[in-house]
């Protein structure tokens, strides 16, 4: 079972994000957070935020995507498994300010209208996927390794 590394990386990557947009999606209900991820990707995608049942879909489908190619970079950049799930976690905080200080540098609209508690939402979840990235390759391996 997925035999290739840079497949493994890819689904991780999408698992990690699925659970990711799952709980970004719950701080948006709650009002902690201001801005769903599925409305990130569409930003970055046709450039504004579109209120539609179609569009958030589409803007999902995009953060899915972009989360399994950050996976699958993940698994290609980072060789050493000494400290990995750390690692992981790392990389998703990395991540997170790169895209964020992109949005900033680019003044990105409306992608600058955050405020402290989503940056603070957004960070923690991206850590959050960065770990579960990590688990989910070192799972996918171990199981590899017991098939073989």
């Amino acid at each position: 079972m997925l035999a290739d590394r840079t497949l493994r990386g890819f689904i991780a990557g999408i698992l990690a994000g699925t659970v990711m947009s799952v709980i970004n999606i719950i701080l948006v209900s709650l009002n902690i957070s201001n801005l769903l991820y599925a409305d990130w990707a569409l930003v970055y995608l046709i450039g504004h935020i579109d209120p539609s049942f179609f569009a958030k879909v589409v803007g999902q489908f995009g953060h899915l995507l972009f989360s399994g190619f950050v996976g699958l970079v993940f698994i290609r950049v980072v060789a050493d498994r000494q400290y990995f799930k750390f690692k992981g976690g790392l990389w998703g905080l990395i991540v997170w300010f790169t895209t964020n200080s992109t949005s900033v540098l680019f003044q990105t609209e409306p992608l600058n209208q955050k405020d402290i508690p989503t940056i603070l939402a957004n960070g923690i979840t991206a850590i959050i996927y960065g770990w579960l990235l990590a688990t989910i390759i070192s799972w996918f391996e171990h199981r590899k390794r017991r098939t073989h």
